[in-house]
């Protein structure tokens, strides 16, 4: 099984704005919109590394000392107990003094072929 299907969907408000709902196996999960924000964010950009440097802008800090990237953590750390606790196959890998990377986990035979395990 490879785990819970998630989505996000726009679903527009009041004077021209839009709000972001998860949806978990099609069911409205409830979680903080810059934690939505952010999930979305990453999940359109699955595979590819995000410097740190991209991300903070998107919670709505300009710049990144290192403070602003222990914030950044925190938010990521929600979001991997999150997607965990759903049992979604989405994980975030990091890339040290650099950003995330967040990926999808697979059972397909056929994408392992030639992959070497520990």
């Amino acid at each position: 099984m490879e785990g819970a299907h998630f989505d996000l969907r726009a679903r527009p408000r009041f004077k021209g704005e839009t709000r972001l709902l998860l949806y978990i196996d099609g069911k409205h999960v409830s979680a903080p919109a810059t934690n939505v924000k952010l999930l979305a964010y990453l999940h359109a950009r699955l595979g590819l590394v995000i410097p740190f440097e991209a991300l903070l802008p998107q919670l709505g800090i300009p710049n990144a000392r290192e403070r602003d990237r222990r914030i950044l953590r925190q938010y990521v750390t929600w979001m991997r107990q999150f997607l965990v606790g759903h049992d979604t196959p989405y994980r975030f890998t990091v890339a040290r003094n650099f950003g995330y990377a967040p990926c999808k986990i697979t059972h397909d035979a056929r994408l392992l072929r030639g992959v070497k395990r520990d």
